[in-house]
């Protein structure tokens, strides 16, 4: 089913690519693409979650790298979404909300990248000694 899914996704975005062309911002191309890491991110958490047993987040790097994924993804996707707005792009406003949500987006999302290596790092010192 993922497989499936992150096909026709990856078709869908070659020709989003392939029509609007390679050299000019493509709203349309990053939202699919957006969505696919949102999408691969969230299945991690899921299987997270489902698992029987217990499972320790303060060492796992990936569970905090999908969650920062999707925060700063969710925001991007967000930005994109408004970029199909005609008064988004021609007023002052637009760049305002734009430098705001990228100020915070990557805030969280480099936050959460630097504990995910803090956490891979924490799990490689023990599984040596």
């Amino acid at each position: 089913m993922y497989t499936i899914f992150y096909g026709l996704s990856s078709i869908l975005a070659l020709v989003f690519l392939y029509f609007n062309g390679i050299r000019i911002f493509n709203p349309f191309y990053l939202s699919v693409v957006s969505v696919q890491i949102m999408t691969g991110a969230s299945i991690y958490l899921y299987q997270v979650y489902k698992k029987e047993e217990y499972h320790q987040l303060k060492t796992d790097a990936i569970f905090w790298y999908s969650v920062g994924s999707i925060i700063v993804f969710f925001f991007f996707f967000s930005f994109l979404n408004a970029t199909h707005n005609k008064a988004f792009l021609k007023g002052e406003t637009g760049k305002i909300i734009y430098q705001i949500l990228n100020t915070i987006g990557n805030l969280i999302y480099y936050s959460l990248i630097i504990i995910s290596f803090l956490c891979s790092n924490i799990s490689q010192k023990r599984s040596g000694t």
